[in-house]
């Protein structure tokens, strides 16, 4: 990664295999299972993303891959807990348009999130679910638009993205 993307690695995460409970304590794991390796490597992942910029620690992070069902929402979601864990003020934003499952993860309903604000039909304080977990909310992704590309490249995403870095110290997208 370093060397042929010239950007600074993070870290890695084990392979971890789904226990009786299912997907969702793997989507939680450092917080159900503090000690474990996996939780460990994401709190290593924290930190290298605090100290991946010389300069300061980024605000915005994107979590990404290239197709469906590679640990996006794992690594998403125990990203958050640990920089909340941490005492950062933590916002997920689920821009899955395609296959949400932020919402699942956190027992909150999808009916009303990101898209419903980017189209104009909510206000900030009507999308914002607090979560379990002190210092951590969410926004789940709404009705699955038509039109992901577009409702997520526009201007009123810019203007979220702008408002949230008032209010939040960590943004994870």
């Amino acid at each position: 990664v370093k060397e042929y993307l010239n950007i600074p690695y993070l870290g890695t995460v084990p392979a971890m295999a789904m226990d009786k409970e299912g997907e969702t304590r793997l989507d939680m794991v450092t917080m159900h299972s503090p000690k474990s390796i996996a939780s460990e490597a994401y709190r290593g992942i924290r930190t290298g993303i605090l100290f991946s910029s010389a300069e300061t620690e980024p605000q915005v992070i994107l979590v990404s891959s290239s197709g469906p069902i590679e640990g996006k929402t794992i690594t998403t979601t125990n990203l958050a807990i640990t920089m909340a864990q941490s005492g950062s003020k933590v916002i997920i934003l689920d821009c899955d348009l395609r296959r949400p499952r932020i919402h699942k993860v956190f027992d909150i309903p999808r009916d009303q999130g990101i898209t419903n604000l980017l189209v104009g039909n909510k206000n900030i304080k009507e999308v914002v679910f607090r979560t379990q977990i002190p210092n951590l909310n969410v926004i789940p992704c709404g009705p699955i638009s038509p039109n992901p590309s577009e409702i997520l490249g526009s201007t009123r995403m810019t203007d979220l993205l702008e408002i949230l870095k008032r209010n939040y110290t960590r943004i994870i997208i």
